[in-house]
């Protein structure tokens, strides 16, 4: 039969040595039990802050646009244990902290905080060896941090307002010059003389078209009752007499109707019909001519119109462009002054709206208690340890004095 383990052996010298086993198990738990007593304990406190939020938003213009996205859970921790608040607590708390708190590194290596299973709960937690300042510690640190993430996500510090302040007050001195420029423009405006002297060169070349129209029709005539006069016969004077009356009448009327240039001859029927046939042609020879000068008095005075009223028409639009630039950066900055005027009410109120943001939802209270050292579970372990390395001990010793 193969050789098996005689346990015997172990348990004898476990019954040979109990009182070494047992003395070295008390041992251990008493030094564990000294021990225990000569690390001062640390206790561990907890603030509650929580985030509230608001289900109204003021809102007194559309053009500006108000988000109602806050800021993710992680990063009030991150905010909590930042440098900036964590010095504020230190300077704070200075004069009343023990010498082993007097770095920023050693209040950091006390301070914790962590976002909870809550949404919108975090927890600011202290372990510290004495209740009273741990307790104190961690209530000073919240507030210092539900000031801090107001001012930052809740626009509590006036930030906000003082910009829009600020861009109001620039709108104020935009609005002032567009109305001052809207005003200094007015006193040299003269687009109505402008508009009333090329309403009458509009007139004037109305008129002027009209003479010329006359007088072709003029020189029509008179030329046509010169083709009459080298071909009147003894059967045609009837109609010769009524033609070189109709010209006659259409002369005199022009020169009744025109007042700029009046053709200054006047057609006698009788007399022209009882003169020569060679004083008749020269009559209406002279007619033409002076109609055609006439009518070319009219070309040359069109001439000259036309480009006043196009300079007339220039100066016009510039006038009207001028005004109607100033008149919508006037409007424009009326309508923006008034814009930032309503936002700056709205952060106003916002502002001092103390329902929402970050609060406080409860302050730590001084412990009883200790969070460690646990003495009963440190004399257990160590007596346990105790133990085992007794009895390893035994039967090493034996086996060794067998061998």
């Amino acid at each position: 039969m193969e050789e098996g383990i005689d346990l015997r052996s172990f348990i004898n010298a476990v019954l040979k040595n109990w009182g070494w086993i047992i003395g070295l198990t008390i041992l251990s738990g008493a030094i564990a039990f000294g021990v225990s007593h000569l690390i001062p304990p640390t206790f561990k406190v907890t603030a509650l802050v929580t985030i509230i939020e608001t289900g109204d938003v003021v809102q007194f213009d559309p053009r500006f646009m108000s988000s109602s996205q806050r800021e993710p859970l992680s990063a009030y921790p991150e905010l909590a244990t930042s440098d900036e608040i964590l010095l504020k607590l230190l300077d704070q708390l200075q004069p009343t902290l023990r010498d082993d708190v007097d770095s920023l590194e050693n209040l950091r290596s006390i301070v914790e905080a962590n976002a909870s299973s809550s949404p919108n709960l975090i927890r600011l937690s202290v372990k510290f060896h004495d209740a009273a300042q741990s307790a104190q510690i961690v209530n000073a640190w919240a507030d210092l941090f539900v000031e801090r993430a107001n001012d930052l996500y809740g626009n509590r510090n006036g930030a906000q307002v003082q910009f829009f302040e600020d861009q109001l007050a620039n709108a104020g001195q935009e609005l002032e010059v567009a109305e001052e420029a809207l005003i200094e423009f007015a006193s040299i405006n003269n687009s109505i003389v402008i508009s009333n002297t090329l309403e009458f060169y509009n007139q004037l070349q109305a008129d002027y078209l009209s003479e010329q129209s006359s007088i072709t029709f003029l020189i029509q005539d008179a030329q046509s009752l010169q083709n009459q006069f080298t071909n009147q016969t003894t059967g045609n004077n009837a109609n010769f007499a009524d033609s070189l009356t109709t010209l006659s009448l259409q002369l005199n009327a022009f020169n009744g109707d025109n007042n700029s240039l009046p053709i200054l001859m006047e057609i006698n029927a009788d007399t022209l019909m009882n003169s020569s046939q060679r004083d008749q042609v020269a009559f209406l020879n002279d007619l033409v001519e002076t109609l055609e000068s006439k009518s070319s008095q009219i070309d040359e005075r069109l001439t000259q119109l036309e480009p006043k009223i196009l300079n007339l028409n220039q100066q016009l639009q510039q006038l009207n462009t001028e005004q109607t630039r100033l008149a919508r950066n006037q409007v424009v900055a009326s309508e923006t002054f008034t814009a930032l005027a309503r936002k700056v009410e709205e952060e106003r109120i916002t502002s001092q709206d103390m329902s929402s943001g970050v609060r406080l939802a409860s302050r730590a209270a001084v412990p009883r208690k200790s969070v460690s050292p646990r003495t009963l579970i440190n004399v257990a372990i160590a007596s346990s340890l105790g133990l085992f390395l007794g009895i390893s001990a035994s039967i090493a010793y034996e086996w060794w004095r067998e061998e």
